[in-house]
């Protein structure tokens, strides 16, 4: 367990009557940033075009809006990782005795709730960066024909292989599954 990191109050607030904290641990900053990269580089690139051209066409060719809002846009995508790192600051990834939390103390609603038999599905991998992850898939609830599974979990963590056996271990405890 992360002994180092201290669970924020607004967190702990979110946890259920008699619900214990088994593992937490803090998704990395730095996992965060490299995975908008690409996003950084392509504002870099959106905002040198569109610098160059409100320099050298813009005026004359009265597309002045236009690169404006290419030179906005850029800014925001450039700023991702940034924008990405500032996000991850105030989130949790934990393990109870009945659910799997993400959670964050920044954003309003502000935890995703995933019962321990869909997490024990997960499986721990490394992504394109070499960071941890530790991925289950969820359907989502978009209506009949809108429902689809998509990927969740705890991303850019330190041990993958710790969180699926303390999922494991939270899902033995809870022993509401068949021995069979």
């Amino acid at each position: 367990m992360a002994e180092a990191v201290e669970i924020d109050n607004q967190v702990r607030a979110l946890l259920r009557e008699g619900e214990e904290v088994i593992w937490f641990t803090r998704p990395g900053i730095r996992a965060a940033c490299w995975r908008r990269l690409p996003l950084l580089l392509m504002g870099v690139f959106w905002i040198s075009i569109a610098t160059a051209a409100l320099r050298f066409a813009g005026p004359d060719l009265g597309l002045d809006v236009v690169f404006a809002i290419m030179l906005m846009c850029g800014a925001l995508m450039a700023s991702a990782p940034w924008l990405a790192a500032w996000c991850f600051r105030g989130a949790y990834y934990l393990v109870t005795s009945e659910r799997v939390l993400i959670a964050s103390s920044r954003f309003q609603p502000p935890t995703n709730s995933y019962p321990l038999e869909q997490a024990r599905e997960a499986r721990p991998s490394r992504d394109l960066y070499g960071f941890e992850n530790l991925v289950f898939e969820v359907t989502s609830s978009g209506g009949p024909t809108r429902r689809r599974p998509r990927k969740i979990g705890f991303m850019g963590i330190d041990d993958a292989a710790e969180a699926q056996r303390q999922i494991e271990r939270a899902w033995l405890a809870l022993g509401k599954h068949d021995e069979g």
